[in-house]
């Protein structure tokens, strides 16, 4: 099993026997407190591994749904309902994640039912509860959104909601990544730098590496491990873009930011980094 889960467990441990404020704040080099509380109280009321797997497949599972559920609030029929609720069944960047394959647990997954959730809620004011909570899962959670501004600055109606979106999730990202998780960590950069060493020392450094380092960048991000990875994530997704190829620029900060990396070995669906661009 891929060693993710075991790091978590550590930590979610640690925290069930006492632990400073900083590290219910972030574990494992990730900005985490919301997954932090929700799975030391999973873990306090049964103190096993497959506690943390059950909730992990739980929240893959929500996918099919709540996949179904957004389908029909948009005016799909029964049967193209079920057909999404079994594409989100059948999609290899999810179902991938089970223990059945070979990873355990990662908090990314709880973005899948907040990030549903939110969509469902679209016309509520309640979506912006799953829109908070969802940037108390993860860090990279503010990629997601700040693309979606994107989104929404470039081709949507509410252009302002975009402009306003992309500006705050970019400031949020590095606020976290520049000063919150050093902080936790006890370290003097991003925890993640170590994905990008080739493109610099910082967040501020591997942002500007297509200027800085254009070697480096571009080998990156041309590497056929990285054309690999944007083919087989996108695959699935296509017969759902193809209403709307304009939907890619949603999830293109997500590609970077994985394409982007060192090692062409993360470039994979069998890991959990195109789990977000899955659930768009």
């Amino acid at each position: 099993i891929y060693g993710d889960w075991s790091q978590y467990a550590e930590h979610y441990l640690k925290l069930m026997n006492g632990a400073p404020f900083k590290a219910w704040l972030a574990g494992a080099g990730h900005f985490n407190p919301l997954v932090n509380v929700v799975m030391t109280g999973a873990l306090t009321l049964r103190n096993a591994p497959e506690t943390i797997f059950a909730v992990n497949a739980l929240l893959i599972s929500s996918a099919v749904p709540l996949g179904y559920a957004l389908a029909r609030k948009n005016g799909a029929g029964i049967p193209v309902a079920m057909a999404v609720a079994l594409a989100a069944a059948c999609n290899p960047a999810l179902s991938h994640q089970y223990l059945g394959f070979i990873y355990g647990f990662h908090p990314i997954a709880f973005m899948v039912p907040l990030m549903l959730g939110y969509f469902l809620l679209i016309k509520s004011p309640w979506r912006w509860l799953c829109f908070g909570a969802s940037l108390l899962v993860q860090e990279t959670a503010a990629v997601f959104w700040g693309g979606y501004g994107l989104y929404l600055l470039t081709f949507g109606k509410k252009r302002q909601t975009g402009a306003v979106m992309m500006a705050g999730m970019l400031c949020w990202f590095f606020i976290i990544g520049h000063w919150v998780l050093p902080w936790t960590h006890d370290m003097a950069q991003y925890t993640q730098m170590f994905h990008y060493s080739a493109l610099g020392d910082s967040l501020w450094e591997a942002a500007l590496s297509p200027i800085l380092r254009p070697g480096a960048f571009f080998r990156a991000v041309l590497h056929p491990q990285s054309l690999s990875f944007v083919l087989l994530s996108a695959v699935p997704l296509w017969f759902a873009w193809g209403a709307d190829w304009r939907k890619i620029v949603a999830v293109l900060p997500l590609y970077a930011g994985v394409c982007m990396q060192d090692s062409p070995a993360v470039k994979t669906i069998a890991l959990q980094y195109s789990m977000e661009i899955s659930v768009w």
